[in-house]
């Protein structure tokens, strides 16, 4: 694994530079989030959007993606200035390639319910390519409307951001200025995942309770 990344430092450094504008930590940082939808509760559909960030592929890890959820019509994605909110998959034109659109079902939650449940979790200025990214908060997004988590294989940087203190210096060579931010320290994807089960079954022992 070392080696394979002493490899790409050439020509990965390159293709991060381009990636890290593109999700919101370069100068080019766009389409900033509005207020979260207002819509009366219905079905809603649920779409995972995944584009190539142009990364080499890692082997035993995956292809590097950025991820938004769209709920219907409307985009949701986290970048350096929080949750960012947009109509249609804006967020992926800043990469080349065409995006792949996942389905994965409705929900009778809407945007302000998203926000509500993740917008303290995700704010502006705790973003970590590595640690606390769009992947992260896709992950959360998913399970908390529709109860899914993203493949594995979609959270390559991840996986790279678990062993960051492993591989400090192959790291920081592939990712050239890629500085850990402090803010995402305590930030554990599993740790926002339990609160939402607990959350989820405590709602359905008060609606069984509601019943009787």
């Amino acid at each position: 694994m070392q080696e394979f990344f002493q490899k790409l430092v050439s020509d990965s450094q390159e293709a991060y530079r381009a990636a890290l504008h593109a999700v919101g930590q370069g100068e080019d940082a766009a389409y900033p989030a509005g207020n979260a939808q207002q819509d009366p509760d219905r079905p809603r559909k649920v779409t995972l959007v995944l584009s190539d960030m142009g990364l080499p592929r890692i082997p035993g890890v995956g292809r590097a993606v950025h991820s938004s959820v769209m709920i219907d019509l409307i985009e949701y994605e986290f970048a350096g200035n929080g949750i960012r909110r947009s109509n249609g998959p804006k967020s992926h034109d800043r990469f080349g390639g065409k995006p792949e659109f996942i389905e994965m079902g409705y929900t009778s939650k809407g945007g302000r319910h998203l926000m509500a449940k993740l917008g303290n979790t995700f704010p502006a200025g705790t973003y970590d390519l590595l640690r606390k990214n769009c992947n992260t908060f896709s992950d959360c997004a998913l399970f908390y409307l529709v109860g899914q988590r993203m493949q594995d294989e979609h959270r390559a940087l991840e996986k790279l951001g678990n062993t960051l203190n492993k591989y400090t210096n192959i790291v920081s060579s592939i990712f050239s200025g890629y500085q850990p931010n402090p803010k995402a320290d305590n930030f554990q994807t599993m740790g926002v995942i339990d609160h939402i089960q607990k959350r989820r079954q405590a709602q359905m022992k008060d609606d069984a309770a509601l019943r009787f």
